[in-house]
């Protein structure tokens, strides 16, 4: 009786442990797969779930340049967008795009959200740095839920003068 207590105790531990594993893996293979150009959407396929995303940014603004204004005339600056649409609550989302990008932070004054199941737009950010560096910016973009829907999409660099 014993002996079957521990292998049942066993298998919910495998079990969990590799569900970690696979979505883990899962986030890898969409980091690399961004990396080479891949671009995929969620559409549904896991309870629904929809994850598109619809730009994936990188702004480096060069210094003496006149672009917002003039507000990064002496220093430049670079950060990082991702526009997202979904109806998968955010608190059940992860962003990553390497390791500079491991979790993003909602830009709030760009983002709509709606109360799922219904599709809200997102924008997240990560926060700039003043310099131009485009060394910072992610090679992809990977939005992936704890359920395992996930959108892949290159990182568009953007040089201002």
């Amino acid at each position: 009786m014993e002996y079957a207590l521990i292998l049942v105790l066993i298998a919910v531990g495998a079990i969990l442990i590799l569900s970690l594993t696979g979505i883990a893996i899962q986030r890898l293979y969409g980091v690399v797969g961004g990396a080479m150009g891949v671009k995929k959407q969620a559409n549904g396929e896991i309870q629904g779930q929809i994850i598109n995303i619809t730009g994936a940014t990188c702004l480096v603004v060069a210094v003496g340049s006149s672009y917002n204004s003039s507000a990064f005339f002496d220093t430049g600056y670079t950060a990082y967008f991702l526009k997202v649409d979904t109806n998968v609550p955010l608190d059940q989302l992860n962003t990553v795009g390497s390791e500079n990008t491991l979790m993003l932070n909602v830009f709030t004054s760009e983002s709509t959200p709606i109360a799922p199941p219904a599709v809200s737009s997102v924008t997240f950010t990560m926060d700039g740095v003043t310099r131009p560096d485009a060394s910072i910016c992610p090679k992809s973009a990977v939005v992936q839920s704890i359920q395992g829907s996930i959108a892949v999409s290159p990182v568009e660099i953007v040089q201002v003068p």
